[in-house]
């Protein structure tokens, strides 16, 4: 059965929750990372009116920002302190994490998806939507190679009438007849004494055969 992309996409939304918990967990793979190249220690949230700023402490101090900035992505400094205190059970509107912290919530997070139900059957699903659209586009190939009729390759391979014509009419015709004429007339003429003379040198048997 022929799938779109609506329709392929369609069969994911069952899987939302667990889809995610994979863009939680890659948010804060984000912040690791950010953390990791400026070397930092500390990553410190305050929570202000809802809105949360976050400041990185390390070799070098950040000013406080509502926005975590990579080339990798973007996540919303509120958006980490929420996953963060679910994780760990803290509380408050000041709160710091270590980068030891970041790190055992990120590995606790990623090990309960990957053991977790939800992720087995968005695995299967994902593999079941890939062999349809496999099967599909073999379909397609097929349909393609069988319009490639014997009839089409003919038609294709002989020539339009108006072509023919400008071959037959063109100036290659005269130079051909050109060359024809010149290969005739330099063909070298065998003399009757000197084709007598290489019969006589043939053995006599050999004559008589071909006389024969």
């Amino acid at each position: 059965m022929t799938t779109t992309p609506m329709k392929r996409a369609g069969q994911l939304i069952a899987h939302l929750d667990t889809l995610y918990q994979i863009r939680d967990v890659r948010q804060l793979l984000l912040l690791q990372l950010v953390m990791r190249e400026r070397q930092d220690q500390v990553a410190l949230f305050k929570r202000h009116e809802g809105a949360a700023t976050l400041s990185l402490i390390g070799a070098q101090l950040s000013p406080p920002s509502d926005q975590l900035s990579h080339r990798a992505g973007n996540v919303s400094a509120t958006v980490l302190l929420g996953q963060l205190q679910a994780a760990s059970g803290i509380v408050g509107d000041e709160v710091a994490f270590s980068s030891g912290q970041i790190t055992a919530i990120v590995d606790a997070e990623t090990l309960k998806i990957e053991q977790s139900d939800g992720l087995a059957r968005l695995d299967t699903a994902l593999l079941g939507l890939a062999s349809k659209l496999e099967q599909q586009l073999e379909q397609q190939d097929v349909g393609d190679a069988q319009s490639i009729t014997p009839a089409a390759i003919a038609t294709a391979a002989v020539p339009e009438p108006q072509q023919m014509a400008e071959v037959s009419g063109s100036a290659a015709e005269p130079e051909l007849a050109e060359v024809l004429s010149s290969q005739e007339g330099d063909a070298p003429e065998t003399d009757p004494v000197e084709a007598g003379e290489l019969m006589a040198d043939l053995p006599a048997g050999r004559v008589g055969r071909r006389r024969a």
